[in-house]
């Protein structure tokens, strides 16, 4: 299951990007409308999913650019020189927190998959599919961009006890924010506001919310325990994907 998730997550991200586009720009005059509590509008589609693109597009270029360091730079770091509060991170190196936090991404991305258990939302879920490719494509291009503008160096990088052929990869100098937790972050606040606007009254809605903010914070704790992330890198992604997950369906909602 962990190998054909991977090969999933894999697949999505390198997907030509373009095509995608064009296909859910055809797509959205036959997604029924019904008693749903969002509307399409081909110009915000077009904006959000075309930002995506771009913000990609951008990263890919600049991270091919990326130079990663050298024996000679990294024997020149010192923890001191980082955020007192992210120090501690750098003590950290556990393989098995990196394959807990690689399963709690890849299987969020099926959280809006769960739309589907409802008669209204399962009636409605090609808006719920738009809107989590919408989240995971802009999540990702965000995130991205940013790791190639900033080049924080990972924890890892300060750790004694990490291979030095990982110290010595582009990804090493792709700290600052935490794609995990944002991707995890987005798709998990994206899943409890569809299930909010659809089942405004259920009595589940603490349950969910509590989950998307539980599971994420689990992510990023995780990212730390492996020494790939600092707790700011988590933070910041924790806050990065929730706002998105969020907001892309709230812009689409009627009367919005």
């Amino acid at each position: 299951m962990y190998t054909i998730l991977n090969m999933f997550l894999n697949q999505f991200y390198h997907m030509p990007k373009l095509l995608c586009f064009l296909l859910l720009i055809f797509l959205l005059p036959t997604m029924s409308e019904g008693q749903s509590p969002y509307q399409l509008d081909r110009g915000k589609e077009s904006l959000i999913i075309g930002s995506s693109i771009g913000l990609l597009t951008v990263s890919r270029i600049k991270y091919r650019k990326l130079e990663p360091l050298t024996i000679e730079q990294l024997e020149l770091l010192k923890r001191q020189d980082i955020f007192a509060i992210d120090q501690k991170a750098t003590y950290n190196y556990s393989m098995r927190a990196k394959k807990m936090s690689d399963l709690l991404l890849q299987s969020s991305i099926a959280m809006p998959l769960t739309m589907l258990a409802g008669e209204r939302s399962r009636k409605d879920f090609g808006k719920s599919s738009l809107f989590a490719l919408e989240v995971l494509l802009l999540n990702t291009g965000l995130t991205d961009l940013t790791k190639v503008i900033v080049k924080r160096k990972r924890p890892y990088v300060y750790n004694e006890f990490a291979e030095i052929n990982k110290k010595l990869t582009k990804s090493a100098r792709a700290s600052f924010f935490s794609g995990h937790t944002s991707t995890v972050a987005s798709m998990y606040f994206l899943t409890a506001k569809l299930y909010s606007d659809y089942y405004p009254d259920s009595k589940w809605k603490p349950v969910v919310w509590s989950s998307a903010v539980l599971i994420p914070a689990t992510t990023g704790f995780l990212r730390v325990k492996a020494g790939k992330h600092y707790f700011t890198d988590v933070l910041t992604g924790f806050i990065v994907g929730a706002t998105i997950g969020y907001l892309v369906p709230e812009i689409h909602q009627i009367g919005n």
